[in-house]
């Protein structure tokens, strides 16, 4: 899968992310799983710890359904629209969930970690080109 590249935004904070190993529970620097990507981006970024989700599967489940879900404190509430640093919940052909980071740079897309690709920056036309579908965007809410 190729990376789409921030073009102008050469100096934007996720480019030295690009390309880095997918891993199964990686939390970063070095390597990174979906969920473990968007944590360490919100800890650089915003400076907030997102905890684990403990089943993911029903996290999914609920975000699709009722727009909304909470870990402690921190919530995620669906937003309208995507802006910088919104996680955006996916659906691809071998996963039923999947989640990235918002990027708005150049334009605008989807920074997520895959297995077997690694950190990509991908535009809205080229996740539908490779079988992933957007099914929301959400906000952090901090409570």
């Amino acid at each position: 899968m190729a990376d789409a590249n921030l073009g102008a935004a050469a100096l934007h904070w996720a480019v030295p992310l690009i390309g880095k190993p997918y891993r199964a529970r990686a939390r970063g620097p070095d390597a990174f799983c979906c969920w473990g990507l968007n944590q360490y981006v919100w800890r650089q970024r915003l400076g907030i710890d997102v905890p684990d989700i403990p089943d993911a599967a029903d996290a999914f489940r609920r975000i699709a359904r009722d727009g909304r879900y909470a870990v402690g404190r921190i919530a995620a509430v669906e937003a309208p629209a995507p802006r910088e640093l919104d996680a955006v919940y996916m659906t691809m052909r071998k996963a039923p969930h999947h989640v990235g980071v918002w990027v708005a740079a150049d334009g605008g897309g989807v920074l997520h970690a895959l297995d077997g690709a690694g950190v990509v920056f991908q535009r809205r036309a080229d996740l539908t080109a490779h079988g992933i579908t957007i099914v929301k965007f959400m906000r952090l809410d901090i409570g």
